[in-house]
């Protein structure tokens, strides 16, 4: 039974909304609000003059969402010099964003 489950999950293995234990996701639904929690670091942090915050959104991508914060905060977040981890994993610039996920812009770091 599992397995006709997973099987008929597969097309949808893409997306990580729901997950399951081969990390496949169900469900991705687009054009909808969803409260995202995002954290700020380094030059963010400063600008954005907090360390995090939640919002509400219908960004489906990571770089939807730091279009919008450009409106929300007046932030630049300079995708092509930056990473972004999802759920405290590295994750793309394209990926799905699901309700209640954690995002996490990661600025360039230097230092001796």
């Amino acid at each position: 039974m599992l397995e006709i489950i997973f099987s008929l999950l597969s097309y949808s293995c893409s997306t990580r909304c729901v997950k399951y234990p081969a990390g496949c996701a169900l469900v991705h639904r687009e054009n909808e609000v969803k409260t995202v929690h995002i954290h700020f670091y380094g030059i963010l942090r400063e600008a954005a003059g907090r360390e995090q915050d939640s919002i509400q959104t219908m960004a489906e991508t990571p770089i939807e969402l730091a279009e919008q914060l450009e409106d929300r905060y007046g932030l630049v977040v300079p995708v092509d010099s930056m990473k972004v981890a999802i759920n405290d994993e590295y994750g793309s610039w394209e990926a799905n964003l699901c309700d209640g996920d954690k995002v996490v812009f990661i600025p360039p770091v230097a230092g001796g």
